[in-house]
């Protein structure tokens, strides 16, 4: 699940070492009910991650 910043890099590198992909595609419900809530600032930190890591 994406919970926070380090949930994300983690994801990111796991996926991208394993299948070479750079692309994701993730369910709603794989995502923490606080990357929607702006003010906790999660959703700028994350995707920041996906593109400073393609």
């Amino acid at each position: 699940m994406i919970l926070d910043w380090q949930s994300t890099l983690d994801l990111i590198m796991t996926i991208s070492s394993e299948t070479g992909s750079n692309q994701l595609s993730l369910n709603k419900e794989a995502i923490s009910d606080d990357f929607f809530k702006l003010s906790t600032r999660i959703a700028g930190g994350i995707l920041q991650k996906f593109i400073n890591y393609q």
